[in-house]
């Protein structure tokens, strides 16, 4: 029993260091092998299959990272990150379910309510699905959550814009200003929204003119369509003046994640 906790541990700090040097190949190698090993010790066992997972996440294979993340959860179902990591798998794969990437967002909000980024994807993905008002609240949540990250701001800021909360944008933007009002980052963010306010009045403009002018000319002016995006839950969601901003989600920036260390 001693050899193979001694073999087990030896992996694991090795597969560890592989991660950290960014040496994948190596790390997946070593994970994999340690994942195949029989009776490890629960600890291991939970942090093997998430590091896996991680890799999978990495390389899009959501399918793979998702039963490695379903093993991690039979281990610890009250692991907030875990939860994070599944609604992400489902949320970027197109044959993923976006019902069960909602209910492991909500999970992730639950178990770690002062973590922003995890409010802010969840409010973000949300919203794009209809639930708006949980939306809403988780979006408003994150901003109080993340007042200095400008960043994760502007995120917040643009994906309310897009789904037309421009006073709900307008106001945090304006309090990020204000007690920032020293970081040109900040104002900046308060700019930008300006800027996307009146392109987007500029637009309705410009095509109220070619619709009156079609008029006068006789001639039929066919208005440019706004798409629709059907969600699972049969509602529609009306996209506006051009492409919703779907910001890449934070855990792309695997920085983040890979920087905790496991016990």
């Amino acid at each position: 029993m001693s050899m193979t906790l001694n073999l087990c541990d030896h992996l694991l700090t090795q597969a560890r260091h592989f991660h950290e040097l960014g040496v994948e190949a190596r790390a997946l190698r070593t994970f994999s092998h340690l994942a195949r090993l029989r009776e490890l010790p629960p600890g291991i066992a939970e942090e093997t299959q998430f590091y896996l997972a991680e890799l999978m996440l990495k390389q899009r294979k959501f399918a793979k990272a998702r039963r490695h993340l379903a093993a991690c959860l039979a281990h610890d179902d009250g692991n907030p990150e875990c939860h994070y990591l599944m609604a992400y798998a489902h949320q970027e794969d197109r044959r993923g379910n976006r019902g069960t990437a909602l209910e492991h967002y909500r999970r992730c909000v639950r178990l770690d309510p002062e973590n922003a980024l995890y409010h802010c994807d969840a409010g973000l993905f949300a919203m794009s699905q209809g639930e708006t008002e949980e939306g809403l609240y988780w979006l408003r949540r994150a901003a109080e959550l993340a007042a200095e990250d400008v960043e994760m701001l502007g995120d917040i800021v643009n994906g309310l814009q897009d789904q037309g909360y421009d006073d709900e944008a307008r106001d945090i933007a304006r309090t990020a200003m204000f007690h920032n009002s020293r970081d040109t980052r900040f104002r900046r963010l308060w700019t930008d929204l300006r800027f996307r306010e009146v392109h987007r009045r500029q637009q309705q403009m410009d095509t109220r003119r070619v619709v009156k002018q079609a008029e006068r000319e006789g001639r039929v002016a066919l208005p440019f369509l706004k798409m629709t995006v059907q969600t699972p839950n049969g509602r529609k969601i009306v996209r506006q003046d051009g492409p919703s901003h779907t910001p890449s989600p934070h855990l792309l920036q695997f920085a983040r994640l890979s920087g905790r260390k496991h016990a």
